[in-house]
């Protein structure tokens, strides 16, 4: 539990550190720190607690910064979601649900891969890194009531974006999708029904707690990350943002974790 502690302390300074990378002045650079909020359906099904697949309701808060140049694009954002999750079959037949929170980071490093269209449409390719946080705890377990992970990937990285005006104001619709190709995951399994690392306490807990990391490719763990921008410029080289967020994952493990998560987020976008 402590080492998960210290990985969000160490992934949120690394969060703002890399974040403030591309404050330094370039000709032609757009640079804008993005703050908002919204509403956001998630569910997931944790094999190791429970068969069935828990839904609900969340928050939805994100932050960011966003370096755009000619040669290249500089992206830092943080997700937070939290809410109640309960069986999405028949959920008003039992009592049972499960709080969850979760927090993403991903910085990521395009480069332009071609325009199109009269150059309205561009191409954006690169690589990202990002981490998952998770903590869901079951209202109706005693033992193993608390169940927390982390997950961070290095991706492949790409943007779609297609800028255009009218009535004297610039728009920008953009479609980014990020997929992991190496993940390095720590599922510490004290929470399971079917334990293994944590519970062999004759091992001690340095051990188990190594025993719970993998380092795993698409084969053991698939992720799919997408986000949908539509953005809207004002007059003082601010701007308006609707953020459409669609993410899918799998882990493949002997307590095998799936989740799905749809949000929607009005941000504020302010020009530094």
């Amino acid at each position: 539990m402590a080492s998960i502690k210290y990985s969000i302390k160490s992934g949120i300074i690394a969060f703002f550190i890399l974040s403030a990378a591309p404050v330094f002045s370039e000709t032609g650079t757009s640079r804008h720190f993005n703050l908002g909020g919204g509403w956001a359906l998630s569910g997931m099904r944790d094999e190791g607690l429970s068969p069935l697949y828990y839904s609900g309701s969340h928050i939805y808060a994100g932050t960011g910064v966003r370096s755009f140049s000619d040669t290249r694009l500089l992206v830092a954002d943080m997700d937070f979601i939290t809410g109640i999750i309960s069986p999405a079959i028949n959920p008003e037949l039992t009592d049972s649900h499960m709080r969850n929170a979760n927090m993403q980071i991903n910085v990521a490093y395009l480069r332009p891969a071609g325009k199109v269209f009269n150059d309205y449409l561009s191409l954006f390719l690169g690589g990202s890194i990002g981490s998952e946080f998770a903590y869901y705890r079951h209202n109706q377990f005693i033992n193993n009531a608390i169940t927390v992970y982390s997950i961070n990937t290095v991706n492949l990285d790409s943007q779609v974006s297609y800028s255009f005006s009218g009535k004297q104001r610039e728009y920008l619709i953009a479609l980014r999708a990020y997929l992991p190709v190496v993940s390095f995951l720590i599922r510490p399994d004290f929470a399971y029904i079917m334990p293994s690392g944590f519970l062999d306490h004759s091992t001690g807990n340095l051990k188990s707690l190594i025993n719970s990391m993998e380092i795993s490719s698409l084969n053991r763990y698939f992720s799919l990350n997408s986000n949908l921008y539509f953005e809207y410029a004002l007059s003082n080289s601010n701007a308006l943002r609707v953020q459409y967020k669609w993410q899918f994952s799998n882990h493949r493990d002997q307590n095998r974790l799936t989740s799905a998560t749809h949000g929607i987020m009005l941000q504020t976008m302010f020009n530094f």
